[in-house]
């Protein structure tokens, strides 16, 4: 693991903080984080079982997280988090004994086992390690955390608040879902959905009352499908639910993305539709930098040049290097207002900032390409002639 100083903390996550905020990666700051291979399992095995619809979202956002950031990474190995922290998957050796007291039988004393030796070897380094802290909210975890020394924090809401969260996401591509195919699903689901209702003797359904996409649907849907589809039934009951909105915010953003080239008429109706639920988002997390991007870049495609600009400079007062407000921002300056000094100097920070960044190359070619649009447009300015003159 990457040397840290020794006032340092480790947070090992339990499966029930994941399942009740998966975006748990981005709370604690620039620390290190360490996920037991045993949640991994518990995950897997909930987002696909009989869970409620929330604990089965959850746990689907979760894995759809990890994957992003195991791209071309070993997540044991350790990758780095949006936040400046670092994430660790903690691999059981069945080899191990358990310490005592403890079985291995049960999966909250596989994970209490992992922590322990976590801060065995934390500890072994001369005193100076950093100090192991299990998250849960299960009291009887808590209760063998501390009887083995492990220090103990409850995971809520209200710690959430506390932090800004932030996470930088390829652009064009969030969940790599045909249109096609999407639009059919969701069609085909609705139509069916209205149907079992008119049988069932609801002439005027109000609201359905379906809260998740029945298990055989799932048969006829792609995963990412089946889970944006499950955030928009979410919402219906829990309006304010952050993951569902953030899910169904990005969906539509990929949408504008995919059809704006061959209807752009179709794509701004998708803008308008991904600003109103970045907005929802908003309300309840003002900081969220992500959502305060995609919403200022939709806001532009939608018409609002100036609701553009706020917002994503209010991006860029919470983090003045922040890649994609930069860009974003750039393009807006560029294109909605044709201040080309302005925008060159966003597309300038932004090839400064993403260069040694691999990641981020797509960022550094697009700005690379804006600067020579601009160059071209201030040359076609300066080679226009004045009325009655001629160069």
């Amino acid at each position: 693991m990457t040397e840290r100083s020794p006032e340092d903390y480790i947070f090992v996550l339990d499966t029930n903080v994941i399942l009740t905020d998966p975006d748990v990666l981005n709370t604690y700051g620039d620390k290190l984080v360490a996920v037991a291979d045993t949640v991994l399992a518990e995950v897997d095995k909930i987002k696909i079982g009989r869970a409620d619809a929330d604990t089965r979202f959850n746990g689907r956002e979760f894995s759809r997280m990890l994957f992003e950031l195991s791209e071309g990474k070993s997540l044991i190995e350790g990758v780095k988090l949006p936040q400046g922290g670092e994430l660790h998957v903690l691999y059981s050796d069945v080899r191990q004994n358990m310490p005592e007291g403890l079985s291995a039988k049960s999966p909250d004393d596989r994970i209490v086992a992992q922590a322990v030796r976590l801060q065995e070897e934390e500890m072994a380094e001369g005193g100076k390690g950093r100090h192991v802290i299990l998250v849960t909210s299960d009291l009887n975890m808590l209760l063998k955390a501390q009887s083995y020394g492990l220090a103990v924090l409850r995971h809520n809401d209200e710690l959430n608040s506390t932090f800004t969260k932030k996470y930088i996401v390829k652009p064009f591509q969030k969940y790599k879902t045909p249109l096609t195919i999407l639009m059919v699903a969701l069609a085909i689901f609705l139509a069916t959905l209205f149907l079992l209702l008119q049988l069932a003797g609801d002439k005027r359904p109000e609201t359905p009352t379906l809260t998740s996409l029945p298990s055989e649907y799932r048969n006829f849907v792609a995963q990412d499908q089946a889970t944006i589809i499950d955030a928009l039934l979410l919402l219906q009951t829990q309006p304010q639910n952050t993951a569902a909105l953030t899910t169904v915010g990005n969906a539509y953003f990929d949408l504008y993305q995919k059809t704006v080239k061959e209807d752009p008429a179709t794509a701004v109706t998708y803008a308008n539709r991904g600003t109103e639920y970045f907005e929802r988002k908003l309300e309840i997390k003002p900081d969220d930098k992500d959502s305060l991007n995609k919403m200022g870049i939709l806001s532009f495609y939608s018409g609002s040049t100036d609701k553009a600009i706020s917002t994503l400079s209010k991006a860029l007062t919470l983090d003045s290097d922040n890649v994609e407000a930069n860009y974003y921002l750039g393009i807006v300056y560029m294109q909605g207002r044709r201040d080309y000094d302005a925008a060159q100097q966003l597309f300038e920070k932004v090839i400064s900032l993403a260069k040694d960044n691999p990641e981020l190359e797509q960022y550094v070619s697009s700005s690379q390409s804006f600067i020579q649009q601009i160059n071209n447009e201030r040359d076609k300015i300066l080679n226009t002639p004045s009325d009655g003159v001629v160069l």
